[in-house]
């Protein structure tokens, strides 16, 4: 999934708020919005502490510090921020979708399936949100709700391929080939993607081989960004895999 929380420029709205925007505090909105790491986190955290954000922009500041966390590997505080986001603003699908992934790794599978079935509700014909929901479901030996979902998706679209594999009507190979683009940006994400819900399949179907090496191509693959990377890291664990 290209997670992407609902932002504008933060200085640019900060500013439409009627608020004088400094040269410093432009470029820490800047880098809360657009940068990864700890550089990221430090402007993040520099503009929660400034006292001049609240509601859906504080919310949104919370959001972008819980996915650098997220992507460092640090649950606990990515959880904390995903928590003061939804207090903030529930209406953030993503800071659900988040927290029930973190609430997946850290085995709390009826939490996580809440949030993520929660995060779908937002948004029914989202496909990762279906993916997700199935995935966290799996895990907890529910029924799939896989069949039903793709009504309300686009299933001409990327990732209908990924769809179409947890459904059981395709194979890896033919994800992995449905993902080339000639575009090489969506082409490197589509590919994270074929991989890590690959291996969940793999995973599915005890192919453990398979399992660890489609995990750790998404480990080392999926841009930072990518929610698929981080779960990636936290399947791996689970194996007692190193990269």
């Amino acid at each position: 999934m290209r997670l992407v929380v609902a932002l504008v420029g933060l200085s640019a709205w900060f500013a439409l708020a009627g608020a004088p925007v400094s040269r410093a505090f432009a470029d820490d909105a800047n880098t809360c919005m657009h940068r990864l790491g700890d550089e990221q986190i430090e402007a993040c955290t520099r503009a929660i502490q400034s006292g001049r954000w609240s509601g859906q922009g504080l919310a949104r500041v919370y959001a972008r510090r819980g996915i650098a966390y997220r992507a460092k590997g640090d649950l606990d505080r990515a959880m904390a921020d995903y928590h003061e986001v939804i207090r903030l603003d529930p209406k953030l699908p993503n800071a659900y979708l988040e927290l029930g992934l973190a609430y997946l790794y850290r085995g709390n599978l009826a939490r996580a399936f809440a949030d993520v079935r929660q995060a779908s509700e937002f948004h029914p014909n989202d496909p990762y949100g279906a993916l997700w929901v199935d995935v966290v479901g799996q895990r907890g030996n529910l029924p799939s709700r896989l069949s039903e979902a793709i009504s309300n998706i686009d299933m001409t679209a990327w990732p209908a391929p990924i769809i179409r594999l947890l459904l059981g009507q395709t194979t890896p190979s033919a994800v992995l080939a449905a993902a080339d683009d000639p575009d090489p940006v969506k082409q490197t994400g589509q590919v994270c993607e074929a991989n890590f819900f690959s291996g969940e399949w793999a995973l599915r179907n005890e192919a453990k081989d398979e399992v660890r090496r489609l995990f750790l191509l998404a480990a080392s693959d999926c841009p930072k960004s990518f929610i698929q990377r981080g779960a990636a890291l936290e399947e791996l664990k689970l194996l007692g895999a190193s990269r």
